[in-house]
């Protein structure tokens, strides 16, 4: 039998994109959340979740499949806001190093725009 990755590791990608379709599907439209990161390989996202989680709050990141240049393609969100300024305040307080993938503000319904193309 193959050793096993540890279970945590291994399934905080998983968890995350299964939270984040029941989170999706539960926000209106105009929720806006902070997009942060994205990543083409699913083991380098793992380590990104990971460090991620060391500097905020994991329920807080969300994360949803899409595609980028025909390829599957994971992004990453952070936070849930009911304004466009709410986002841009908690946008100002990201840490430097996140800042430094120089996010951008998204709505929950252009996120499903763009996922239900690639169910």
């Amino acid at each position: 039998v193959a050793a096993q990755a540890p279970v945590t590791s291994d399934d905080i990608l998983e968890r995350r994109l299964a939270l984040t379709r029941q989170w999706l599907s539960q926000q209106p439209a105009t929720t806006v959340s902070i997009q942060l990161m994205g990543s083409a390989n699913d083991d380098q996202l793992r380590r990104q979740l990971e460090a991620l989680a060391r500097e905020m709050e994991l329920d807080n990141l969300y994360v949803y499949r899409t595609q980028v240049n025909n390829a599957p393609f994971l992004t990453v969100l952070y936070g849930s806001y009911d304004s466009r300024q709410a986002a841009q305040e908690a946008m100002r307080q990201l840490p430097a190093g996140l800042r430094a993938y120089r996010p951008h503000l998204r709505t929950v319904g252009g996120i499903l725009q763009e996922t239900m193309k690639f169910q």
